[in-house]
């Protein structure tokens, strides 16, 4: 600040020590959450709060029952599918899924049920995928009558003029003239050939 008599520097730190407050405090309202510590429902937690006088029979029953509750029974965990709500594409594509999960419910286990529903859409799914490429790939090659298109090619050998040819020739190895490079079908063509 000219003429107040403060260096650069002094007035550079003072604006950053500012600046850095003020983006504390933004983080901190943007991370507030509750000011109260978790509050834990089991009785007696502390090892102190359980010794002999300060526990009553009821207290011990109770700590007794709780400590009971934490063991699963065989049913649980259960699958509520309330809790877990699906949108409208996913229901739509997961409804056969389900029907093929519950008709095969009776022969396969919980644990390959589970699984099979999670992994067999995804099998399905990469297996379609394939599919509509491989045909994409089959009908839509490069053509001179058309952009685009799949280009379809294999690495091929350097073959030098004057070096015989390969005996077991993986591709056409017939000598190009200076037209056919990137022919794309062109010399094959059936119309405007005059």
């Amino acid at each position: 600040m000219a003429g107040s008599g403060v260096s650069f520097e002094e007035d550079y730190n003072i604006i950053k020590k500012e600046w850095l407050e003020r983006q504390k405090k933004y983080k901190n309202m943007r991370n507030a959450k509750s000011k109260l510590p978790p509050m834990s429902i089991e009785p007696f937690s502390g090892e102190r709060q359980r010794l002999p006088f300060q526990m009553s029979d009821a207290d011990r029953a109770l700590r007794q029952q709780w400590l009971r509750d934490q063991f699963l029974v065989d049913s649980e965990p259960r699958y509520i599918p309330e809790l877990r709500p699906r949108n409208i594409f996913r229901r739509a594509f997961g409804y056969p899924w389900d029907v093929l999960t519950k008709s095969l419910s009776s022969s396969m286990g919980v644990e390959r049920l589970r699984n099979f529903r999670y992994l067999a859409p995804k099998i399905g799914m990469f297996f379609v995928a394939i599919a509509f490429v491989g045909n994409y790939i089959k009908h839509n090659q490069i053509s001179w009558e058309k952009v685009g298109g799949a280009n379809i090619f294999t690495t091929k050998l350097a073959i030098y003029p004057g070096e015989p040819l390969p005996e077991n020739p993986i591709a056409d190895y017939h000598e190009k003239s200076r037209g056919q490079f990137y022919d794309a079908g062109f010399s094959k063509r059936k119309v405007f050939q005059n």
